[in-house]
């Protein structure tokens, strides 16, 4: 009688420790696939600041071809647009250059 209690004690021990041990390995793979999604950010910085440069140059450009026809100043609008689009293909320039 005791060494059946024993046996079933230890059974259970040993579906214990099988069951801990499947959970400890769903772990680490649940940690692993966070782990590497961490180190895999979709931006990195570089191309976070060429992008920020992009969208700054675009919305000054604009705010000013909108001054400047409210303002009546026509003629400039040309100028304006011409040094963004000049300004544009310096930043993509620089862009390609980093990467």
């Amino acid at each position: 009688m005791k060494n059946d209690q024993s046996r079933k004690g230890f059974l259970r021990f040993c579906n214990t420790v099988r069951s801990v041990e499947r959970d400890k390995d769903t772990f680490l793979k649940a940690a692993n696939l966070e782990r590497h999604e961490r180190q895999a950010p979709a931006f990195t910085a570089n191309q976070m600041m060429t992008i920020v440069l992009v969208v700054g140059v675009l919305l000054l450009g604009s705010v000013a071809m909108i001054c400047l026809t409210l303002a009546g100043k026509t003629g400039s609008i040309g100028f304006v647009l011409v040094s963004t689009l000049f300004t544009l293909g310096l930043l993509s320039a620089l862009s390609i250059m980093n990467f």
